[in-house]
């Protein structure tokens, strides 16, 4: 009887330091990922800064997302190029009521993310990238390319690119 009741005891020592082990395996899982989470935060808000202080006296615009979407709507004159970079986000870019210089161009640089473009009208796109594993849906593919054009370059890992007329 002793020797069964010591087995049982075992058993249950080592269920319980079992479910311990995990318990704090889960909160430590836990705690990085919530740390991770705060990190993206506060460099997205770092570079949030950067960008407007960049944005208010260049011809060139720059917007970017780490684990947030964005919503850019662009209504300004002479516009130069757009740089667009996202990591685990999704980009809304409105230009349809932005004018650009006579040829423009946008960078995108993209990591699991969903980017949506719309082009003002009168404007041709011309698209060319590095795609792994992404999704493109150009509304300009079988369109003959007339001047003004916006030169699309994009460097993509697992995306979906969607490039809509204005």
């Amino acid at each position: 009887m002793a020797k069964k009741s010591l087995e049982e005891n075992v058993k249950k020592n080592t269920k319980k330091g079992f479910k311990k082990k995990i318990a704090k395996l889960t909160a430590f899982v836990l705690a990085v990922t919530a740390a991770a989470a705060a990190i993206a935060k506060l460099i997205d808000i770092i570079l949030e800064k950067k960008r407007q202080v960049k944005n208010v006296d260049s011809d060139i615009k720059e917007y970017s997302g780490i684990f947030a979407s964005q919503n850019v709507t662009l209504r300004e004159f002479g516009v130069a190029g757009i740089i667009s970079k996202a990591n685990f986000s999704a980009i809304n870019l409105d230009l349809s009521e932005a004018t650009f210089k006579q040829d423009a161009f946008i960078t995108l640089t993209a990591n699991m993310s969903a980017i949506n473009i719309t082009i003002p009208k009168g404007y041709t796109v011309s698209f060319d990238g590095l795609l792994n594993k992404c999704a493109v849906r150009n509304e300009f593919e079988q369109e003959e390319k007339k001047e003004p054009v916006i030169y699309i370059a994009a460097k993509a890992n697992c995306c979906a690119i969607r490039i809509n007329k204005g």
